[in-house]
């Protein structure tokens, strides 16, 4: 189930790593100054859904018919001098008992899992090329390990582990 989501460097949002997550609840209340980022982060749930449902050829469908973001040199912080907006999200997953005897790399006899609920961090690291927008990282945290994916333009893709 996700369970909280940040965003960086979009609109107001600082590319900081160790910026705090927005829990999502049954009633999530935004409080914050004027331009502070709330309806930008508002905006971001239709974003991502209409970014999902559409078939488009790019991670992000920034104007569509939920919301219009402009384009990717648009929805960028303004002042960023790195041209890459991040969308990281936190789910908590079940771990079906089945899964917990079959996991691939067999994780429970090299790791020991304390609950039956996995913590699983998702970084999606989008940027511009050739005014599109293209997806240039991913990065899964998994239990205690660390896949970093480093898409190139000629659709090959770096892999780092625990790096």
């Amino acid at each position: 189930m996700l369970q909280s989501i940040r965003l960086r460097n979009l609109r107001s949002f600082a590319d900081d790593d160790h910026s705090p997550y927005v829990d999502l609840k049954p009633l999530t209340v935004l409080i914050g100054k004027n331009s502070s980022g709330k309806s930008s982060f508002l905006r971001s749930l239709p974003l991502l859904r209409q970014s999902v449902e559409s078939n488009t050829t790019g991670p992000i469908l920034w104007y569509s018919s939920y919301v219009d973001f402009g384009a990717f040199s648009e929805a960028k912080k303004f002042d960023s001098k790195k041209n890459i907006i991040y969308f990281d999200f936190k789910f908590d997953l079940k771990i079906p008992d089945y899964l917990s005897h079959t996991y691939p790399f067999d994780w429970p006899r090299t790791r020991k899992i304390s609950s039956e609920y996995i913590l699983i961090t998702v970084k999606v690291g989008v940027t511009e090329t050739n005014k599109k927008t293209v997806a240039k990282e991913l990065i899964l945290n998994i239990h205690d390990s660390e896949y970093k994916f480093i898409f190139k333009e000629n659709q090959k893709c770096d892999l780092f582990i625990d790096d």
